[in-house]
């Protein structure tokens, strides 16, 4: 059996603006073709969720399985990582080659 799949970029990019580890609190923007769709809250410890914007813009993505609880869980899960793993400053950790 002979298939192919094509790979094409879904232009959704999260950007972790701030890490604070005094208060497990966490701030990040999802961005959609360069514009800022979503921002987010988060307190890590309190399990709290603040969501200003919406995923409106990129619902077409659910077809694919990319939807809006998808992003908030994944970015749940690396605003606990930074928290837990005490990264405060998340543009250096990637520049730095971790992954």
């Amino acid at each position: 059996m002979a298939g192919f799949t094509k790979f094409e970029p879904i232009n959704v990019k999260t950007k972790f603006i701030k890490v604070d580890l005094e208060t497990s609190e966490v701030k990040a923007e999802v961005i959609h073709q360069g514009k800022l769709i979503v921002y987010i809250s988060l307190n890590i410890e309190k399990d709290e969720l603040i969501q200003l914007g919406t995923f409106e813009p990129i619902s077409h993505l659910e077809e694919y399985g990319i939807d809006a609880l998808t992003i908030i869980d994944t970015i749940k899960d690396q605003a606990k990582y930074f928290v837990d793993n005490k990264i405060s400053d998340v543009q250096k950790y990637f520049d730095t080659g971790h992954i």
